[in-house]
């Protein structure tokens, strides 16, 4: 009987647990969705089996079509990019129209430095680094960027840099607004003088020089460009054999001149260019024919033009070259060996 009892209370046990369990798988069954545990492990191993994927062929196309169509925009995207690039550092004659009205309008220092840098590229077309460079492919357009920046923008320049003056007062400089853009202008003699250095055709030296008048209203404010303006036009005078050529280099060169007296009144520099147009004359008056009568009677002319300008520095200058001419003359007669004269 005991054991009887025992076996029964060992099943009524058994009994209990398999309800307890079926009434807790019940409850999970029910619970909702979002509250169900995740298991990491069976997620994982569903979803790295391919066989329980639900991903048909089309699906698979439509997705590498996806992944092609996105591809192809980038390239597009970047090639596009790309044209713009090279767009900006290609000098159109649209562009150039652009840049050249702008000017004319009214210089701004955004826009004169624009057109700086496409003038400096036409400059030193063979030198440098082309990538950094604005490119010129056309030789119109070259053509039109060199005559707008030797024609119209000295005259450009010198309005931009002047004050507004009253009728029949003199216009003067406006040094705070010269002061802002220094470097521009810089930037633009230094050009002028490499590109104007560098000409062999008589004529286009000719058009540059016919021009360039205004740029001695600003020029001795470009240290040391001003120097190196003077030297180039004492170089042209003495050395060309174009009459017209040694006419305007020496009006350029008179200009600056007149505008050091007027305004600097640099005494230094006025006697640099007496000397420098001194020893120009002197070279080629060395020896007189009748083939270079003509010039060395013409830079006569010119040098004596100059000297009048200051008769004081002009007496000074001559007192001291007359000086040196008898000391060196004094010098060779007080020598008697041949190979001293």
């Amino acid at each position: 009987m005991v054991e009887e009892q025992e076996q029964e209370m060992l099943d009524e046990e058994v009994e209990e647990e398999e309800q307890t369990k079926g009434k807790g798988k019940g409850r999970k069954r029910a619970a909702p969705e979002g509250d169900q545990p995740e298991d990491e492990d069976s997620s994982f191993s569903e979803a790295s089996n391919p066989s329980e994927l639900d991903f048909d062929e089309k699906d698979y196309m439509q997705l590498n079509f996806a992944k092609k169509a996105k591809k192809e925009g980038d390239e597009e995207e970047a090639k596009e990019e790309t044209e713009a690039t090279e767009g900006t550092n290609t000098l159109t004659s649209a562009r150039l129209k652009a840049m050249t009205e702008g000017l004319a309008q009214g210089i701004t220092s955004k826009r004169l430095k624009q057109f700086l840098m496409a003038f400096s590229s036409a400059v030193h077309l063979e030198e440098g680094d082309k990538e950094k460079k604005i490119l010129i492919p056309s030789t119109a357009t070259f053509q039109e960027l060199m005559v707008f920046a030797f024609q119209e923008l000295p005259i450009l320049l010198k309005t931009f840099v002047s004050k507004p003056a009253a009728e029949g007062k003199k216009v003067v400089l406006d040094a705070e607004k010269l002061g802002k853009n220094e470097n521009l202008l810089k930037n633009y003699v230094s050009n002028y003088i490499a590109f104007l250095g560098k000409l062999n055709d008589t004529a286009m030296v000719e058009f540059i020089l016919t021009n360039s008048i205004p740029l001695a209203f600003f020029v001795l404010r470009l240290k040391p460009y001003h120097l190196k303006l003077v030297k180039l036009c004492v170089k042209l005078w003495s050395e060309s054999e174009n009459a017209n050529v040694q006419l305007f280099a020496f009006i350029l060169l008179r200009e600056i001149a007149k505008q050091n007296q007027d305004t600097e009144r640099n005494s230094e520099f006025f006697t640099l260019i007496l000397k420098r147009c001194y020893k120009g004359y002197a070279e080629n008056s060395r020896i007189m024919a009748w083939k270079n009568y003509d010039a060395v009677q013409f830079m006569r002319n010119c040098f004596v033009e100059l000297m009048g300008m200051d008769t004081d520095m002009a007496y000074q200058q001559a007192f001291s070259q007359i000086r040196k001419l008898c000391l060196d003359l004094r010098t060779l007669i007080k020598q008697t060996l041949v190979p001293s004269l």
